[in-house]
């Protein structure tokens, strides 16, 4: 995505340090520092089926299936990690709801972690 003032890019896995960014326009080429993170994670949907959450998310660096989970406050196991084959830069997480999470129609915290880094979002769960 490219507008006046935003351009969302994908960098290529393996770079975790400070590098330019080049961005050419009509008008001329500027170079900009750029720093990088192994893993910046966030969520942005989660879907369910019975038993299990998918978390479609991004951010998750070069080795997604390192992710850890955690559900209602209690440790979740991590079913799938990996890059969606029809969307680069889009991660699907699967993960399985353990049996003491509340299903009582209230939204339940849901956590993510990788590198050192947690992201949660809140779901009601099936």
């Amino acid at each position: 995505y490219v507008s006046a003032t935003q351009i969302n890019a994908l960098v290529p896995p393996g770079i975790t340090s400070a590098s330019q960014l080049e961005v050419r326009t009509p008008a001329g080429v500027d170079r900009l520092p750029v720093r990088f993170a192994g893993v910046t994670p966030g969520i942005f949907a989660v879907t369910t089926v019975p038993g299990a959450l998918t978390l479609w998310t991004t951010g998750l660096g070069a080795r997604p299936e390192s992710a850890t989970a955690r559900v209602a406050g209690l440790p979740a196991e991590v079913l799938y990690a990996s890059l969606h084959p029809e969307f680069p830069g889009l991660y699907q997480v699967n993960v399985a709801i353990p049996a003491g999470a509340p299903r009582n129609g209230v939204a339940q915290l849901v956590e993510l972690a990788i590198g050192g880094v947690t992201v949660s979002t809140r779901s009601v769960l099936p």
